[in-house]
């Protein structure tokens, strides 16, 4: 499968969509993701902030309560501004699988962090190119923080 970017022949296909990659990966890899929301532009904004090599976030949460455990995530850049700037935000979340006697908070860390990777992992697909998560924030304190001081 080829991407919007790479050099390929112009009569090769991509997926129209970062949300077809993501449809097409293991039922297992998207249950750690949870719930996704693509921005429209797929990512191209978020992708041309300047430079993304410093600038490119993950933010997530997770929480333990009567025995369930969830996540949640997003991926954008450390301008606070563009929280609220639906094309450059990639966010999501869900439940923590589980059972009973081994589900944590602990369980619901992993599940967070690996749902930033997961994503980060089909935009760099999508738009062949190698950016990393150059900071990781902590949701609770970070993004309160962050959201506090644009409204």
């Amino acid at each position: 499968m080829s991407f919007p970017h790479s050099h390929h022949p112009p009569n090769t296909r991509y997926p129209l969509s970062l949300k077809e990659p993501f449809l097409n990966l293991p039922k297992s890899l998207r249950d750690i993701c949870g719930t996704v929301s693509f921005p429209d532009d797929n990512g191209h904004s978020l992708m041309s902030s300047g430079d993304m090599v410093s600038h490119l976030i993950g933010a997530s949460n997770a929480s333990y309560h009567n025995d369930k455990a969830s996540h949640t995530w997003l991926i954008s850049t450390s301008d606070k501004q563009d929280l609220l700037r639906p094309n450059k935000l990639i966010f999501g979340s869900g439940p923590v699988d589980g059972l009973h006697p081994f589900m944590s908070s602990g369980r619901g860390e992993r599940h967070r962090l690996n749902a930033v990777s997961i994503v980060n992992n089909l935009l760099n697909t999508y738009h062949n190119c190698n950016l990393k998560i150059k900071k990781f924030l902590s949701w609770q304190r970070d993004c309160q923080q962050m959201q506090k001081t644009i409204y």
